[in-house]
């Protein structure tokens, strides 16, 4: 368990809102990879030594990183040069690198450094499944369960954090199920939270 920790996972613009926090806006390049299915090409030692991939399953690995498996809806990226430059992977390993539709390479998965700060990010959607957006896909359980053992993932490392809601009646105040939702293309609904209205002090 570690002391006072919170989890934080982002996920395409929560990737690259890390990123710019840790490496400046100027981290950031065009990248052409709206509505692109790609494999998950991992870095060298990420299998043995990351926290996110380390105690994953062959299965999930090896569905990952050779099936069209993740799903990517950005036009910004971080290329692993400026990764470097710009002092990003001090704090943050990379563990996955992808190219994009004319060949440039983006990061497109990173966790933080130190193991007492449980940041993980990355730039595909793990909540979409591929075959919902490349219609020449077909189904298959193996990306599934892959893509549901990061959400696993992310579950038990948000359990292994001390804070607690201290009842029932202040958890429902940040129940999605309470905000407004619209249907959105290749996604189930799109929440909105209007962080001026709603109280996020705890």
């Amino acid at each position: 368990r570690r002391p006072n920790s919170f989890v934080i996972w982002g996920t395409c613009q929560g990737f690259e809102v890390l990123a710019v926090l840790e490496g400046g806006w100027q981290i950031l390049t065009r990248t052409d990879a709206e509505s692109l299915v790609l494999p998950l090409p991992l870095t060298h030692g990420t299998e043995r030594y990351s926290r996110l991939f380390g105690e994953a399953p062959e299965e999930v690995v090896m569905a990952l990183r050779d099936q069209n498996s993740t799903t990517n809806f950005h036009e910004w990226g971080v290329s692993p040069t400026d990764f470097i430059q710009t002092g990003l992977a001090h704090s943050f390993r990379a563990l996955a690198v992808n190219t994009d539709r004319i060949g440039r390479p983006f990061i497109s998965a990173m966790e933080a450094r130190q193991p007492h700060l449980p940041i993980y990010a990355t730039q595909f959607h793990p909540e979409v499944l591929p075959w919902n957006v490349d219609h020449t896909q077909a189904p298959n359980n193996q990306t599934k369960r892959a893509l549901r053992w990061l959400s696993d993932f992310i579950r038990d490392e948000a359990a292994r954090s001390p804070h607690r809601f201290d009842s029932a009646g202040q958890l429902s105040r940040f129940d999605l199920r309470n905000f407004p939702k619209k249907a959105v293309k290749y996604f189930d609904w799109l929440y909105e939270i209007n962080v001026h209205k709603f109280p996020l002090n705890l």
